[in-house]
C-alpha cells in the first residue's frame, strides 16, 4: 500500500536528495550539466535528484532556487572555461569548444536584447513621469496664482 507523504515530510526528502547529488559533483570534481542556452539544466538535476524540475522555482520554493544559485556559484557549471588549445588537441574537441562558444555568446545576446529592452521601458516611463511632473507643476502655478488673485482683490477666478 502505498503511503502519502505530507508536503513538509517531501520538502525534507527532496533537500537531503538535491544535497546528496551536489556532494557526488565535488566528490567527483564534475560541475552542473548545462543546457543548451548554457544555463544550468534545472531538468537533468531535478531528474537526478528524484523531484520535478519545479522544486527550483523561486516563486513556489525560493530556498532550493536560492541553494541552486548558491551551488552553482561555487561549483560551477560545465563548460565555463575554456583552457587554451593544448598541442595535439583533436579536431572533435576544437568543434566542441567552438559550439561552447557559440552557445556562450548566443545567451549573452539574449541577455542583452532582454537588457536593451528593460532599458528602452524605463526610458519610457521616464518620458511619461516628466511630462506628468511638467504638467503638475503648470497647474500648481495657476492654482497659485488663481489664489493670489482671489487674495488680493477679493474676487474669485477660475478657467
Amino acid at each position: 500500500m502505498d503511503k502519502k507523504i505530507s508536503p513538509h515530510e517531501k520538502g525534507i526528502l527532496n533537500a537531503k536528495n538535491y544535497a546528496k547529488y551536489v556532494k557526488g559533483l565535488e566528490e567527483n570534481g564534475k560541475q552542473f550539466p548545462v543546457n543548451q542556452f548554457g544555463e544550468v539544466n534545472k531538468e537533468a538535476v531535478a531528474a537526478a535528484c528524484g523531484f520535478n524540475r519545479q522544486v527550483f522555482n523561486p516563486k513556489s520554493n525560493k530556498k532550493m532556487a536560492d541553494r541552486l544559485a548558491a551551488d552553482v556559484d561555487r561549483i560551477g557549471i560545465e563548460g565555463e572555461y575554456i583552457p587554451p588549445q593544448a598541442p595535439g588537441e583533436s579536431e572533435g574537441a576544437l568543434a566542441r569548444r567552438a559550439k561552447k562558444s557559440a552557445e556562450t555568446v548566443s545567451k549573452l545576446r539574449k541577455d542583452l536584447a532582454i537588457e536593451k529592452e528593460k532599458v528602452t521601458s524605463l526610458e519610457v516611463q521616464i518620458k511619461k513621469l516628466e511630462y506628468e511632473l511638467d504638467t503638475l507643476k503648470q497647474s500648481s502655478a495657476e492654482q497659485k496664482n488663481s489664489f493670489d488673485f482671489m487674495v488680493s482683490t477679493g474676487r474669485r477666478f477660475t478657467l
